[in-house]
């Protein structure tokens, strides 16, 4: 798994989700969610974004199994939300990644 980080000043997770959810990613969510806090994964290019008060990490999975093992490790995790538009897509990637049973 390859990480970069960087800080926004200023900004919250609605901004990150207007710019990630029409690039395809799905919004992770969580009961922590707030302004401050968010996580999105993209499930065919095998990427994840979190969001923690300015905090903004950008994750490259090497290996399909990373994807649960992080997921896994964010708490109280709800569910990956699979979208409207790229739904059935989404729910079918989700199954070949192992990660269905956390597909919504």
């Amino acid at each position: 798994m390859k990480r970069k980080t960087q800080f926004i000043e200023g900004g919250s997770r609605y901004d990150a989700d207007d710019i990630l959810l029409h690039q395809g990613f799905c919004q992770v969510d969580t009961g922590q969610d707030f302004s401050g806090y968010g996580n999105w994964l993209h499930l065919d290019k095998l990427q994840a974004v979190t969001f923690a008060e300015g905090d903004l990490d950008q994750i490259e999975f090497e290996h399909p199994g990373e994807v649960r093992t992080w997921l896994e490790g964010i708490p109280d995790l709800k569910h990956i939300d699979c979208g409207i538009s790229n739904r059935d897509h989404n729910l079918a990637r989700a199954a070949d990644l192992a990660i269905a049973d956390l597909a919504a």
